[in-house]
């Protein structure tokens, strides 16, 4: 504030992190592409030691993304024997199946994927056993706001407010054998199911996210039987497909976009060549939607999973902002009376004392 208002010297805006390593023979290098450093004898991650771990035989496990890219993950390590989340040892030994996963479009929590045991870790934490094996439902994240994992008992997904891993009950995709024909929509070859979200935000008095909900939806179009994809849209912006007589638009390009519904019947034949021109651009899809080319579609909300943003705090925050403006509004005043605000500190006896 002393410096916005031109009596105070410019801070510093960063605080570089330091950690001291404990000393050995042998000079710490860097290994594997991530944060890790290695004297032969200990190693550690940014800083803070790999408990247990064999520096020669460190390596970056693999990460699948939805277009079947693989990588190497940079919070996923093992040594043959151990496995860890940056520094923090996870409770499992060391094979070569194990794998992360990035869901495609989200800024998501980390997630490891255990496919012998059929178990699933979010950071550090794991999913509770008893409901193994969990299988994720997509890896496409255009048109939802939760990784979600299904299971026998349920369907289960990580609360990033509550720091824990929920369930619902329900799961739908139980009661038929669903295969993911185009992302996140899915069909039994009788129905379809598809994830639709939902944001709820806050009015002038209350401002700020409130909620964010993902739904499991059923489509109630009418069904004459097969499926059939006539063409992508512009490679990746979504898919047509045909059933019966009648037209639908999957998209893909998601919220982020400002396309708010995954699926959208088509209403007429023109509206189909368009989708289908190479020339089609994310603006050209917004209008179609806007001018009813594209109609909602009719479907039942099955499931919904929803994570909820306290506002609890926010009289807290107001009350930061007002005392800021208070400050620099005094602070201002007594610069235009000719004061210099600008304080020194002399610290004695661990006590400051301000002149």
């Amino acid at each position: 504030m002393l410096y916005g208002f031109g009596i105070g010297e410019k801070p510093q805006t960063y605080i570089y992190p330091f950690s001291i390593l404990d000393a050995g023979a042998t000079p710490y290098r860097a290994v594997l592409n991530t944060d890790v450093v290695t004297n032969g004898t200990l190693s550690y991650y940014r800083g803070k030691i790999l408990p247990q771990a064999n520096s020669e035989n460190l390596r970056q496990i693999r990460e699948l993304y939805n277009d079947g890219d693989i990588r190497e993950s940079i919070s996923y390590l093992a040594d043959g024997q151990h496995v860890y989340y940056k520094n923090t040892r996870l409770p499992l030994n060391d094979h070569p199946d194990l794998y992360a996963i990035v869901i495609d479009a989200q800024n998501q929590e980390n997630y490891l994927i255990d496919p012998k045991e059929g178990m699933v870790y979010v950071n550090d934490i794991a999913f509770e056993k008893q409901h193994s094996p969990y299988h994720v439902l997509s890896l496409n994240g255009g048109h939802v706001y939760h990784a979600l994992f299904l299971s026998k008992d349920g369907i289960f997904y990580f609360d990033v407010v509550k720091n824990k891993v929920l369930s619902i009950d329900d799961n739908p995709f139980n009661r038929g054998k669903f295969t993911e024909i185009a992302p996140l929509v899915f069909s039994d070859g009788q129905q379809i199911l598809y994830t639709q979200t939902k944001e709820v935000w806050g009015g002038r008095r209350n401002p700020g996210l409130k909620s964010r909900t993902t739904n499991i939806c059923r489509l109630d179009e009418p069904n004459t039987g097969k499926w059939t994809k006539i063409g992508m849209v512009n490679h990746n912006f979504g898919s047509v497909w045909k059933n019966g007589a009648d037209y639908y638009y999957f998209d893909q390009l998601g919220d982020t976009q400002l396309i708010g519904q995954t699926i959208y019947r088509i209403t007429d034949q023109a509206t189909v060549d368009a989708l289908l021109s190479p020339e089609i651009r994310t603006e050209d899809i917004r209008n179609l939607v806007r001018t009813d080319h594209m109609a909602k579609v009719k479907s039942t909300e099955l499931v919904h999973v929803t994570t909820s943003y306290s506002g609890r705090y926010a009289w807290l925050m107001w009350g930061v902002v007002f005392l800021i403006i208070g400050v620099q509004l005094c602070l201002w005043l007594l610069k235009k009376l000719g004061f210099n605000p600008k304080l020194s500190f002399v610290y004695k006896c661990k006590k400051p004392i301000f002149r």
